[in-house]
């Protein structure tokens, strides 16, 4: 698993990766769910991408 592997790593941050893969999936389901149904898809695609980028950011591993 590419999660897995990642924090194997050192990129991302170790946690338990069933959680964090559950999380994410959540995420993007809502975020598929929220933009078929909205007027303007890129519009809304566009905001949930950077709010998801942001989250999978914040799971990285910070240099000292």
């Amino acid at each position: 698993m590419a999660l897995s592997r990642a924090m194997e790593d050192g990129v991302l941050i170790r946690m338990d990766v069933e959680v964090v893969a559950r999380a994410l999936l959540g995420a993007v389901t809502e975020a598929v769910i929220s933009c078929a149904e909205a007027e303007d898809f890129m519009a809304c695609a566009e905001g949930y991408l950077d709010t998801l980028g942001m989250l999978v950011a914040g799971l990285a591993v910070r240099s000292a």
